[in-house]
């Protein structure tokens, strides 16, 4: 309880979006080479509930028109409500985490949502003396949009991870995160970034 954090990721995207026509093939990019600083900082208000708040910081990005400049994305507050704990040194974990996005990216250099957005998932983990393996499952809703073919569908959220400790001060971890549209896209493999 009273611990904090902040943090940031620095993320690069090479043409995230792009336009394509289902009956020529013929491709349009939306948003290119986009850079990011992923910033985030939370606080544990009781030792089963922690709040934190997200926003991409966008340093550079190309849209249509040219250079889009920086900017930040939309804002993210999130609880994290946990009904099991992990032991001190190993266990499980199990916790609801809902959040809600407020659209504050702009939304017309495709770097924010035009609407409030939010969603909620269901995270677990297990704990080892130095090893812990995640996993969670979720759904986001996203307003509508009606640009072209994107409709920018609600999603089934999915993410697995794993981290080993090697020392106080080393850890190393990998995850993946993907997103499964419920809507059908018109073109097979889009809409679903992993």
């Amino acid at each position: 309880q009273g611990a904090f954090f902040a943090g940031g990721l620095l993320e690069y995207a090479k043409s995230p979006l792009v336009l394509q026509d289902p009956n020529t093939g013929t491709r349009e990019i939306m948003l290119d080479n986009v850079l990011a600083a992923n910033l985030s900082a939370g606080i544990t208000a009781h030792e089963r509930l922690r709040i934190d708040l997200l926003t991409p910081l966008f340093l550079a990005s190309t849209g249509p028109a040219g250079g889009q400049g920086v900017g930040l994305g939309d804002f993210r507050v999130s609880v994290m409500g946990a009904a099991l704990l992990p032991g001190r040194n190993a266990g499980w974990g199990l916790a609801v985490v809902p959040w809600l996005d407020l659209p504050t990216g702009v939304q017309k250099e495709f770097l924010g949502q035009r609407a409030v957005a939010g969603g909620g998932l269901l995270a677990a983990t297990r704990e080892w003396t130095r090893f812990t393996a995640t996993a969670n499952l979720g759904v986001e809703l996203n307003p509508k949009v009606d640009s072209r073919n994107l409709e920018n569908s609600d999603v089934l959220v999915a993410g697995i991870g794993g981290a080993y400790v090697v020392n106080d001060e080393i850890g190393v971890g990998l995850e993946a995160r993907g997103d499964i549209p419920f809507a059908r896209a018109e073109v097979r493999g889009t809409g679903s970034p992993w």
